[in-house]
């Protein structure tokens, strides 16, 4: 969001104008302004990032913890 010119103090307190459909003309720290569309895109974005970025951590978190267990009984899986 906030390479999109929204920061994160900008964004603390923007919510009820962020999700208003009569605002088409909302502005960003540079001056851009953003239609309903526009802003539902951008949020979408930003969850699904931050959707990908838990998988991708729960996803590490499995290798390693196997990784830990396997080698705490005995078998060490980099022979």
């Amino acid at each position: 969001m906030g390479y999109n010119g929204f920061t994160p103090g900008m964004l603390y307190g923007l919510g009820n104008d962020w999700e208003n459909h009569a605002i088409n003309d909302l502005q960003d720290a540079y001056g851009q302004e953003w239609s309903y569309g526009q802003r539902q895109e951008l949020g979408l974005t930003a969850q699904t990032s931050f959707f990908v970025s838990i998988v991708l951590t729960q996803v590490s978190n499995v290798i390693v913890c196997k990784r830990r267990r396997l080698t705490l009984i005995g078998r060490d899986i980099l022979k």
